[in-house]
């Protein structure tokens, strides 16, 4: 270590990048798995619980951490705010069990559907009746197609107090 003082410093520091990323790697593994295990679709009718049932209660947990700290005073600080609820949302959404290879879109499961993106691509279906508009959000993995939206538009499903929640 001492003939070699300059090479250490930056090994030691690859090291440590390595290390980090195996961390990530394990945490991304645990979560996808959670994540694919978890099922509940949405149909366009919300009830009470229906944000917090739609996400796996550890993809939460991890969602919390990452944007409020990762020790105990900060999550019971913070708890889950409609920010981090909805960012396990919009990642359970966009949750593929696979990729195929040269496909540029891809379905989202229905098993994933969670309220965030029913609501907005309901909500800006029956606002604007812009098929453009929902598509694009639909594009960037914030909102259900607008195929599905005008689906779900036809029957009578109530979401008006899915915007309150």
């Amino acid at each position: 270590m001492l003939a070699f003082k300059q090479d250490v410093g930056e090994a030691l520091s690859q090291a440590m990048d390595y290390f980090d990323a195996l961390i990530v790697t394990k945490a991304a593994k645990i979560l996808r798995k959670q994540m694919g295990e978890h099922k509940r679709a949405c149909n366009g009718s919300f009830y009470e619980d229906c944000i917090e049932d739609s996400v796996p209660s550890i993809l939460l947990q991890f969602v919390c951490m990452i944007e409020n700290g990762a020790d105990i005073k900060s999550q019971l600080r913070f708890c889950a705010p409609k920010t981090d609820l909805a960012m396990a949302q919009l990642l359970q959404y966009n949750c593929y069990a696979k990729y195929k290879e040269g496909t540029k879109t891809f379905r989202h499961s229905k098993d994933h559907e969670t309220p965030l993106p029913v609501f907005i691509g309901m909500s800006t279906n029956a606002k604007t009746r812009n098929w453009l508009m929902v598509e694009i959000l639909h594009d960037h993995g914030l909102s259900i197609s607008y195929e599905v939206s005008a689906q779900l538009g036809e029957g009578n499903h109530s979401f008006s107090e899915f915007g309150k929640v």
